[in-house]
């Protein structure tokens, strides 16, 4: 990820997406071109990750990525709420 203060890499990611955002509209139209257009993605990006981070960082990033995107998602699953018998005075 690039330093926040580093106004050199901002320019250069900003550049980039400017650039990639009507080559990616071009050819995401549907799910099936959109996931293959992904998949192009991270076929070039990991690997540039990996050169620059080495594998574990770049594993710990997608791990973080993850985390994120599963704290979007409802939880599924209604836990009930146990009800603690309160202790009685003596």
């Amino acid at each position: 990820m690039a330093d926040k203060n580093n106004v050199e890499a901002l320019k250069i990611i900003q550049e980039v997406q400017s650039e990639l955002t009507p080559i990616v509209k071009e050819y995401a139209i549907n799910d099936n071109s959109s996931l293959a257009v992904a998949s192009a993605l991270l076929g070039t990006l990991v690997p540039l990750y990996k050169d620059v981070f080495g594998t574990e960082r770049t594993a710990v990033m997608m791990y973080k990525v993850a985390d994120d995107l599963a704290c979007e998602v409802p939880p599924k699953v209604r836990i009930r709420k146990k009800r603690i018998p309160r202790k009685k005075k003596k």
